[in-house]
């Protein structure tokens, strides 16, 4: 396998981590505990704290928020920090992804 096609084959995971990482971060947030230590101050753990809400059209909703807590209860919204990482990992599969074609040799 050459370095352009394994590239390829990483910015296509990191793609698909996008959305994987969205609904696992609003559902089921501690099997994103491996980004504790990016996400979260030190001794704190990712969580998630849902709760009611208006929306713009005045209808009671449920608000889903992305939180820190440590183990006091302490809480600190994790929400910002999640979504940049959720940005940043399809703009780094584009650069990979251009990087691996520039290492493929030109079919002419």
């Amino acid at each position: 396998m050459n370095a352009s096609r394994l590239l390829t084959y990483l910015a296509v995971f990191l793609l698909v981590l996008c959305p994987v990482t969205f609904f696992a971060g609003m559902f089921a947030p501690r099997t994103l505990s491996f980004l504790d230590s990016v996400v979260c101050p030190p001794g704190y753990e990712l969580g998630n704290k849902t709760e009611p809400a208006i929306d713009s059209e005045g209808d009671q909703v449920m608000r889903t928020t992305v939180i820190c807590t440590d183990a006091s209860g302490q809480e600190e919204d994790a929400t910002p920090k999640l979504l940049a990482i959720l940005f940043a990992l399809p703009v780094l599969a584009v650069v990979i992804y251009f990087v691996g074609t520039k290492l493929s040799p030109s079919k002419t």
